[in-house]
């Protein structure tokens, strides 16, 4: 948005590719949490869903720091389906 960056396809590029990435994160969170309610009735279900939230939230985060350092390092690192994506739009 900042008028010297937003000329500039890498910057274009991580930044729609963490958009692509955190509405992933957002789907994924949201059929676990789905998954959970409806199986909700089998007894301990509900601790097997509080740990594939935390699983997949600390990959993200890992995830998410990683692509940051390679970002803050002038890399093109390109997340798989998310990546070709944020490159289309970046140089368009």
């Amino acid at each position: 948005m900042l008028e010297p960056y937003n000329g500039m396809p890498l910057v274009r590029f991580h930044s729609w590719q963490s958009i692509g990435l955190g509405a992933v994160v957002f789907l994924l969170q949201a059929f676990i949490s789905m998954c959970g309610m409806a199986l909700h009735f089998i007894p301990g279900i509900l601790i097997l869903v509080g740990l594939a939230h935390l699983v997949v939230g600390l990959c993200v985060f890992l995830l998410w720091l990683f692509v940051i350092l390679k970002a803050s390092k002038g890399e093109w690192f390109s997340l798989p389906a998310i990546g070709d994506f944020a490159e289309r739009l970046a140089r368009s």
